[in-house]
Order: C-alpha cells, then structure tokens, then sequence
C-alpha cells in the first residue's frame, strides 16, 4: 500500500522521493552540522570515545552476508532466466487466488463473452494493449473472422489510422486479385502514412489488414468486414515545416479524444439510418482511451467516455490482459526520463489465478466479481478518487499468458524506395527547434538503421526488460555501494584504533 494512499504512487516513485529528501537534509545537516530532528527536538549527539572494533566486525560481516546472498540471487536468476530481475509475476498462494479460481471456472470463453456483449450492445470497445505487442492481433482477427462477427457486426473501427487515409483502404479491400507482392506494396504505402509519427512500423497492423483482404476475398461483397480509420485527418504531403505541423496536429492534440468519439459516432448514426443489415460496430482503443465511463484525469475525457454516456444502453468496453505502467516516461519527447517499470496488474493475483486454471481464454463482466472490486492500478497519474476495475471497464478478457506476449517492429517493404529518408526527413520537421530535438532525431535514426539492416524486428521480452527497477537500481547498485563504503570506514576506523 502505497504510503500516500494514492493509487497511481508507484514503489519507485516513493524511493525517488525519499532519495531526494534524504539528499535535501544531508545537505542541510552538512551547513547546520546536526540533524534536523536534533535540532527541533533540542537534543544532542553525545559520540562514544571509545571505538567498538567486535560491534563494528558484526556490523561489516551482516552487510556483506545480506550481499552475499542478494547477489547470490541475481546469479541465479541469470542462470535460470538469463536475466538479472526477479520473476515478472510474482506467485501468490493457494488461499490469495482462491476466490479468483472459483470465479474463472464458472466463465465463458472469451470470443464466446464478446458475442455475447454483442447481443446487448452495438458498440463494444476493446482495450488495446500496447500498441506493438502480436498476440492480442491474432485475438482479434480470429473475433472478427468468426462467422457470428461476419453476419452480425461486420464493422471495426481503431483508433490508429488517419481517416485521410481511408479511401486507399476502402480502395485496396473492394480490388479483387491482389497478389502477394502488391498487396503487400499497396498496404506498405498505406501504412507510410497512417498517422502524424514519422512512421507507424508495428508489424501487426501490416498482418491484421492483410489477413482481412485475404478473409474479404473470401466473403460475398455485401459480407465483408469493413475496417474504418478514426484517428486525424493528416496528410504528410501537406506539412512543409514545424509550423504547419503544430497548427495540423499538435493543435487538435487536447481534443483528439472527442474528435475520435465524434467520428465513431457520426458512422454508428449512418449505419442506424442506413439500409444495411449489419449495424454493430468493434471500436479498438489503446489505454486511457477506452477508459470509461468514469472520467479518469488526463486532461481530457476519454473516446470511450464520450461513446458510453451518448449509448449508456448500448456500449460496452472490455480490457484485454495486460501489464500496468508506473512512474517514468521513456518515451523521446518526455522531458523526465525515468525507467518506465511494467509490472502484472494487482501485483499478479490476476495471472497467478489464470495460471491455475491453465491460462484458459476467458471473458467476463467486472461487476459481481472478485477482480471488479479489485484497486484500478492500471493509470499512472491521479485519478482523484481510489477506482475499481468495475468503475472504469464493463468487462476482461483473458488471451495469452504474458509470458508470451511479444512486439514485433516493421513490415515488407517498409523503406522501399528511398521511405528511409522521408521518415528522417518527417522527424525533423516534428522536432525542428524543438526542446526535445536530439532525442527524437537520435531515436528515429535507431529505428530507422535497424529497418535497413532487417525489415523485422522482434522483441519476446517486452515486459521483462523494466520488470525490477527498483531491485536492480537500489536493491543491488545502492547496496553494493553501501558495502564499498562500509568497508572503506571500518578500515580506517581500525586502523585509526590501532594508533
């Protein structure tokens, strides 16, 4: 429990803040020369003359045997994982998981929840996790392939995707025959320009859209799924400089949420009044954005917030399993940059209840169950009030164990033709005279040597790699530290006690 009994203050957080404070009155002490509890206390420091070499030997050998052991660990996590972190998730008892497992065993499997979600309501709003990361694609193909999502919703709409760009899509999916090689031509040319990044590289928007001309082709006409784009209007063509950029983009940032909302709306209320059959609609959102209905503070109301108080009766918003993201931003354009740490939502409980049940695919609601009443820890600034996972999402569904998440990076024909230079080219107009120029130029040239040394790239650990900050940055550098010092005093000290 967090000390400020506030749910979005991390451990990390309270150890940097305790740091600077320790670091504060140090500084203090070094011009007052005594310590501010002596001081309000009215107290004094009588130090003993005499030096304790037995009680200083204790001292040294417990520190180093606590050493010993914490870095006897880190070999073997190392050996075992070829990591230095802890476990990602941590194991929790029979009796900690019990009301969890009781619940799972009684579920619906989770394509069998969303169909049935679907029954009551035309829009349902699904949580995207991180935007790179595969499998959750491979989830929802397999939704929106099922023969129940062809002939009773037939629509998705995501959040990613310049509507700019939506007759090129509409073009690709209504032309028959594509094959491989210019399908993936034309697709590599639509996602060059999918959003206002200089470029959109995760891999699993590239094998979603093509699996879906390839199901297309498949369907009678009338049958086939239409994908809808809702992000910003945005066109690279038109953005000469750093200020065309701000007033094209940057400017419409603050309201982005609502633009999204009012598009999806706008082709919901189309559908309503149009002649054809399928008039449902799978949004997929990424993070705060299908947060709802409660308004989370973020500067802004959410898409999904905005969609559910307009349909009360018929929307709903689903989370996918994934991790929860503390304090720090890694991210270039961040003016802190903190290690972002990842870790397993309600320190694992969650995992460790799906884990016993063999990490079946599962979907349920949150109200009337035991992880519905459970601390929403998934946001990482204040949300003013302590939220329940029931208050921010209708329902979970559980795909994957996140062990086996991956993120994958680029596609076929990603800097075909020269596209290698016009992404530079796109950053530095995003960054010219900007604050963060260097990182963000810095950060698009790694990405952009990597697509020319190979198209793909592939990370199975994306969650691992921040997983222990704290125990790596203070549980070992800090008391390794603390060992060299304490050495280097009891030497002096015993040789001062020699004299």
């Amino acid at each position: 429990m967090s000390c400020f009994k506030l749910v979005w203050l991390s451990p990390y957080f309270e150890v940097l803040y305790c740091f600077i404070l320790t670091l504060i009155l140090f500084i203090i002490f070094l011009f007052q020369k005594k310590t501010w509890y002596d001081r309000w206390a009215k107290t004094a420091v009588i130090k003993n003359s005499e030096y304790d070499i037995v009680r200083e030997k204790k001292g040294i050998t417990l520190l180093v045997v606590i050493s010993l052991v914490i870095f006897g660990i880190r070999t073997f996590y190392f050996i075992s994982m070829g990591s230095f972190n802890n476990p990602f998730i941590p194991k929790h008892s029979k009796n900690v998981i019990a009301a969890y497992v009781s619940f799972l065993e009684k579920q619906l499997d989770a394509k069998d929840y969303i169909f049935k979600l679907f029954e009551k309501n035309d829009i349902v709003i699904l949580c995207e996790r991180e935007h790179p990361e595969m499998t959750q694609y491979d989830f929802i193909f397999d939704l929106v392939s099922d023969e129940r999502f062809v002939k009773n919703v037939g629509n998705v709409y995501t959040e990613i995707g310049s509507r700019t760009q939506q007759s090129n899509l509409d073009s690709l999916m209504n032309t028959d025959g594509l094959i491989n090689e210019k399908l993936d031509i034309k697709l590599s040319q639509i996602l060059q320009n999918y959003s206002d990044f200089p470029i959109w590289e995760n891999t699993n928007y590239f094998d979603y859209y093509k699996k879906l001309y390839i199901l297309n082709q498949q369907l009678p006409k009338e049958k086939r799924i239409r994908h809808v784009f809702t992000d910003l209007d945005f066109n690279w063509k038109e953005i000469k400089n750093n200020k065309e950029y701000t007033e094209k983009v940057k400017s419409n940032n603050a309201s982005r949420d609502a633009m999204l909302a009012d598009r999806i709306i706008k082709m919901y209320e189309q559908m309503l009044v149009s002649n054809q059959e399928r008039k449902k609609c799978l949004v997929i959102m990424n993070y705060r954005h299908a947060f709802g209905p409660v308004n989370v503070p973020i500067g802004d109301t959410s898409c999904a917030s905005y969609i559910m108080r307009k349909y009360p009766n018929q929307s709903a918003n689903v989370l996918i399993n994934t991790v929860n993201v503390s304090f720090g931003l890694s991210n270039p354009g961040s003016p802190i940059l903190l290690p972002i740490q990842k870790s397993p939502i309600n320190n694992g409980i969650w995992d460790n209840a799906f884990k016993a049940i063999g990490n079946k695919s599962l979907g349920f609601n949150f109200k009337d169950s035991p992880f519905g009443t459970d601390k929403f820890d998934l946001f990482f600034s204040p949300t003013g009030k302590l939220l329940k996972y029931q208050d921010v999402f209708t329902g979970y569904i559980f795909y994957k164990p996140l062990e086996e998440h991956y993120n994958s990076s680029g596609f076929k024909n990603i800097i075909a033709n020269g596209f290698d230079e016009e992404i530079l080219n796109r950053a530095t107009i995003i960054d010219d005279n900007s604050f963060d120029l260097d990182i963000n130029i810095k950060y698009v040239k790694e990405k952009v040597e990597k697509f020319r040394k190979q198209e793909i790239t592939v990370n199975t650990k994306p969650y691992q790699k921040y997983s222990s900050v704290i125990d790596i940055l203070f549980g070992t550098v800090l008391l390794s530290l603390g060992v060299a010092l304490g050495l280097i005093f009891f030497l002096i000290r015993k040789k001062i006690a020699k004299v």
